[in-house]
């Protein structure tokens, strides 16, 4: 009788994030404590491990130490060494018009993964979330670390009055490039950010929209038929609109609101399913 093959011990939820990002730890004992097999942060093998119960870390060479929001600050600092020069194919992927505005957006490469992470950030204005850019059935999505709160991505000024928010970062990165070279330096007075997708918005975000001219682009997404329900749904329209919804049922609600509405319908059918202000601004 063949021997059945012992399945691999699940991933604790406290594990997840460090795992995530290509921590390579031994989680098959009982012991409370799992070790890598080298650290992600100084690269000493076999010093670095992390407590299954309490997500907390420790190396003992660099002596880097905390819990999983601050290994995720760590790791991301840790990534500074990028090159301008390893960012130009990515620019170049994602129709921008240099690679610097990638590493103005803090995006960087990720060795252990082998892959591109962007940072987002919380209302606070603090790294809560950090994004990998990663192939998923034969497509290249923004997954988010484990066990973190999705955050919004770019940089929020305060006393800007506008606020141009987008669907996904790319997109914004485009825009910002665009207003960045505009003769007019409407980047003086306004903020590009973005929330990771059309259906992502947090009400802990919206007192940064308090009293600004806020405009809001999201994508052209065109209605889709659940075969089993029969309903209709068009994404980001639907998103948009709770995103209104959340802004203006606050306390403080923006000082004025405008949406990029594609069409009619809030979809333009001559235009691509899904074609977004990036598409647009770069003729795709």
């Amino acid at each position: 009788m063949p021997k059945l093959k012992k399945k691999k011990p699940e991933i604790s939820a406290e594990l997840k994030p460090y795992v995530f990002h290509g921590v390579d730890l031994d989680h098959s004992g009982k012991s409370e404590e799992c070790v890598a097999e080298e650290c992600p942060l100084c690269f000493k093998e076999g010093k670095f491990s992390v407590n299954r119960t309490n997500s907390k870390h420790h190396c003992k060479v660099c002596n880097a130490s905390g819990n999983s929001a601050v290994f995720l600050k760590s790791y991301y600092e840790s990534l500074k060494s990028t090159l301008l020069d390893q960012h130009t194919d990515l620019a170049q992927d994602r129709n921008l018009l240099a690679p610097e505005t990638l590493v103005k957006w803090g995006v960087r490469w990720a060795s252990l993964k082998r892959e591109w992470v962007v940072p987002a950030y919380n209302h606070l204005g603090n790294l809560s979330q950090l994004y990998a850019y990663r192939m998923i059935q034969g497509k290249k999505r923004f997954l988010a670390t484990p066990g973190f709160k999705h955050g919004l991505f770019g940089t929020y000024y305060k006393k800007k009055p506008k606020i141009i928010l987008c669907e996904g970062p790319w997109d914004a990165m485009c825009l910002w490039e665009v207003l960045k070279h505009h003769p007019d330096k409407p980047l003086l007075k306004t903020s590009v950010i973005a929330t990771p997708g059309c259906n992502v918005f947090s009400e802990r975000w919206a007192p940064l929209f308090s009293g600004k001219q806020v405009t809001i682009i999201f994508d052209n997404d065109h209605p889709k038929t659940n075969e089993k329900t029969g309903q209709t749904n068009q994404a980001a329209w639907k998103g948009l609109e709770s995103v209104v919804s959340k802004l203006s049922s606050t306390k403080k609600p923006p000082k004025a609101l405008k949406i990029c509405q594609w069409g009619p319908d809030g979809f333009n059918p001559t235009l691509p399913d899904g074609c977004d202000i990036r598409d647009y601004l770069c003729g795709v």
